[in-house]
């Protein structure tokens, strides 16, 4: 009966004699033991009680007298690099705070990154009501 759970794996001494192997495959087929992996919650000193992230690992345990196996490669991976492109094609609702003698107002959006880059739409025109339309 274990022979068909392990079926493909390679058995190691330290997986755990027989009985221990099949208990614990049958406890997994009934969904009753997750996944040996453990969720610690990131806070931070700026925003105490307010959870920053969680952190999740795992921990191997393993008598003295056993050979332990190889190391696992958890380096991250290298980020991607990309292009983010934004489309901006109508605004509305745009607060009018300046009235000219024709009671319009020139549109335009700026956008701002992190680092201080910042690109504008074209101009829109003569708005009467706070919507602009932009081609760019």
């Amino acid at each position: 009966l274990l022979q068909d759970f392990e079926k493909g794996t390679a058995l190691h001494p330290y997986l755990g004699d027989e009985q221990q192997r099949l208990a614990l495959h049958i406890l997994k087929l009934q969904h009753l033991v997750p996944e040996h992996v453990e969720t610690r919650t990131l806070y931070s000193q700026v925003h105490p009680g307010v959870p920053q992230g969680f952190l999740q690992l795992w921990v191997d345990i393993f008598p003295n007298q056993k050979v332990i196996p190889a190391k696992v490669d958890v380096t991250p991976r290298q980020p991607n690099k990309y292009v983010l492109r934004v489309v901006v094609w109508k605004t509305s609702n745009v607060l009018i705070d300046e009235r000219s003698l024709e009671i319009t107002n020139d549109i335009y959006v700026k956008g701002i990154l992190s680092s201080g880059e910042s690109q504008n739409t074209d101009i829109h025109y003569f708005s009467l009501d706070g919507e602009g339309m932009f081609n760019w």
